[in-house]
């Protein structure tokens, strides 16, 4: 008697920032993106939103950069895609770094999550996380508590 295990694919939310090198024209940095937003279509993947945070000076020197591009891109997939999409991030010469995570374990309203990453709810959370460094640890410490 043969036992069959059935997997259920779920579709699961990643959110992934990765640092390219800060060189890039504009035109380069939006084919870079688009490769990369490609990489995940064809995997049967959905691109949710795909944000340029801008370049900042990184804590320490990668590959001999020490200033960099940080883009932040949420989508939804399977765990296969996750492997497939690090893996032509780690053979990108012009990518230095990458971290992805897992947001949700089971989407089950694709629709919702596509409308929440264009509400106005989001924009006010990109317009934080596109401000130059400086600007965003004086408005922590505007809130830090007094001796801290």
């Amino acid at each position: 008697m043969a036992f069959e295990l059935n997997r259920i694919n779920r579709i699961r939310e990643y959110e992934t920032i990765y640092i390219t090198k800060s060189e890039l024209t504009e035109e380069q940095m939006t084919e870079l993106m688009g490769q990369i937003d490609q990489v995940i279509t064809e995997n049967n993947g959905t691109v949710l939103r795909t944000t340029l945070m801008g370049k900042r000076k990184l804590f320490y020197e990668i590959k001999g950069n020490l200033r960099g591009s940080y883009v932040h891109t949420v989508f939804l997939g399977d765990n296969k895609l996750v492997s497939e999409f690090e893996r032509k991030l780690r053979i990108n010469e012009n990518v230095l770094r990458y971290q992805t995570l897992k947001q949700l374990d089971y989407v089950k309203d694709v629709e919702a999550r596509k409308a929440y990453y264009h509400s106005p709810k989001f924009e006010e959370v990109v317009t934080i996380m596109t401000k130059p460094t400086k600007e965003v640890k004086d408005d922590y410490d505007k809130f830090r508590p007094k001796g801290v």
